[in-house]
This record gives structure tokens, sequence and C-alpha cells, in this order.
């Protein structure tokens, strides 16, 4: 917005478009860093026990989490010691939910499961029940929604921005009319009146 007010050419097409594209590209960047910090498509099994918390939650790591504030990603995992054990693999519950500062605006749910018995890190796999059930394709799902909802915020700050430029500029362009006022009354003004009158007085 800094660069706005201080632009001193006219905004033709070219430069509204270049601002718009910038944008875009900006908001995909920092919604993708949101969501990717809190939860990616196929995460280990680990790094999610590692990053919850005890209520098998993670709102991932500051600031990169929140880079998108007020709007937040929150995924809930069941805790390990809570896992249901089936065979070769574990399974447990997933919740997505997305926070505008503290108001829980959509939720999603759904299972994941990996393989156990194994002491080494794997895979998560998972079950959504959204119309994008695909993890890749949830995940894409939710960088789409940061990425538009950091444009539309994006777009009104460019919009205050201009509406600032405009009235400065157009305060700038009004005439100090104070001047020729302020000229009449200075006391040099004054001093050339009077010696003007003294002149006529003695001539006379």
């Amino acid at each position: 917005m800094i660069i706005l007010l201080e632009w001193k050419k006219g905004f033709s097409r070219i430069v509204w478009a270049a601002i718009i594209v910038l944008a875009i590209t900006i908001s995909l960047a920092v919604a993708n860093a949101s969501v990717s910090n809190v939860w990616i498509p196929v995460p280990l099994n680990t790094n999610v026990y590692v990053r919850q918390n005890a209520l098998g939650e993670d709102e991932g790591t500051f600031p990169w989490s929140k880079f998108s504030y007020p709007l937040s990603l929150n995924v809930h995992h069941t805790p390990f010691n809570q896992l249901t054990l089936n065979g070769t693999c574990n399974y447990g519950e997933v919740c997505f939910k997305a926070f505008l500062a503290n108001l829980n605006i959509f939720q999603v749910n759904g299972t994941f499961s990996y393989q156990a018995g194994f002491f080494m890190p794997m895979p998560l796999q998972y079950n959504i029940n959204f119309t994008y059930s695909d993890p890749y394709e949830f995940f894409h799902f939710l960088v789409a929604v940061f990425a538009l909802f950091n444009f539309v915020g994006a777009l009104l700050g460019i919009i205050l921005a201009y509406a600032l430029r405009k009235r400065i500029h157009a305060t700038s362009q009004i005439p100090n009319n104070r001047s020729i006022s302020d000229r009449s009354e200075s006391p040099t003004a004054a001093s050339c009146a009077n010696y003007s009158g003294q002149q006529l007085g003695s001539g006379g």
C-alpha cells in the first residue's frame, strides 16, 4: 500500500493488471505457507505425534501458520495411545477446522491409518469425508480457500490505498488562498501603504 501511496503516475490498465497479478501471487504463496505448515497430504506419523499437543491438535508453528491471520487452520489426529489396531494397521480419526479469529467457520472429519509394527516413520493414509476426499485435492482446496481470503484482504487494502492516494493528490492541488490575504495584512504591506500615503500628502 505504501508503494501505491507514493506512486506519482496514473493507474493505467497495465498497472492495474500488474497489481492484481502480484496480489494473487502473494495470496497463493501466503496461503500455501499457512496451510502446509499445519498439514500436508502425506505426513509421517512421527512428525504428527511430535507436533500435536496432549489433545491431539496441531496449529502449526508461529509465525508461518498465522500468515493468513485472522484465518487459521487446526488439525486434530487421534493421539497415539488412543489408536485402534486392526491387523497390521493403526487407525484413528482426523478433524480439520478453519478458524476466523476464534470463530470456527468450517469443519471436515475423516479417518487415517498407517502400517504398525515398524520402527521407522510411516506415511499416513487418509479417508476424508468431503467432496474432495483425495488428500491432495483437499490440500489444494484448503490453499484455494486461504488464497481467496488473502486476495480479498489484499484487494480491500489496494482500494483503500488508492482512495487515500486520490484524496491526498486532490488536497495537494487546492490553491492556498490565504497567501494573498496574509500579504495584505503583513507588516511590510502596511508600511508600504503608510509610506505611499505620506508621499501623497507631501506632494499636495
